[in-house]
């Protein structure tokens, strides 16, 4: 008796195969506003870690309707730096799976108003800010920190936090 035949498996591509370059396509929602799905695009792309600091630290997406998508750089330098990168055919596939129906990046120099949307840099020098003002203001209200001012005579001028996060090589 023979033993009975199967058929081989099928080869199925997952939804996040690698995606031009090798590069995994960006995980996103659907209730997914502008801004999350431009920075899961972003976080694709800092792992790669292939020139893209241009893109990574200094870019925002500004709007997305339909088949465009609106990306600006703080300065005309990193937008000079930034273009080629965010318009090329590798960021591409990225960018239409996180946008879906995309099929152009207009690439602007943001105006500077109130309330638009950060680039991870300006991010996280606004984070550094509040987070030195909260620290400020516990010290300046700690009761132990307090009696210690008082006892030795001491004035708190200004202070530098350690942040091993922060420190660079």
């Amino acid at each position: 008796m023979e033993p009975p035949t199967q058929a081989p498996p099928a080869v199925e591509e997952p939804a996040s195969a690698p995606a031009s370059g090798g590069l995994p396509l960006p995980k996103v929602g659907p209730d997914d506003d502008t801004q999350a799905r431009y920075q899961a695009v972003l976080a694709v792309l800092e792992q790669a870690d292939l020139g893209w600091t241009p893109v990574v630290e200094h870019s925002a997406a500004m709007s997305w309707s339909g088949e465009e998508l609106r990306v600006a750089f703080a300065t005309q330098f990193q937008l000079d730096q930034g273009r080629p990168r965010v318009t090329g055919a590798v960021i591409r596939p990225l960018l239409q799976a996180a946008f879906p129906g995309v099929t152009r990046v207009e690439v602007v120099l943001r105006e500077q108003p109130q309330g638009r949307p950060e680039t991870r840099h300006e991010a996280r020098k606004t984070a550094r800010v509040l987070y030195l003002q909260q620290l400020r203001t516990a010290v300046d209200t700690d009761p132990v920190i307090l009696r210690l001012r008082s006892e030795l005579e001491l004035e708190l001028d200004d202070f530098i936090p350690t942040d091993p996060k922060e420190s660079r090589p």
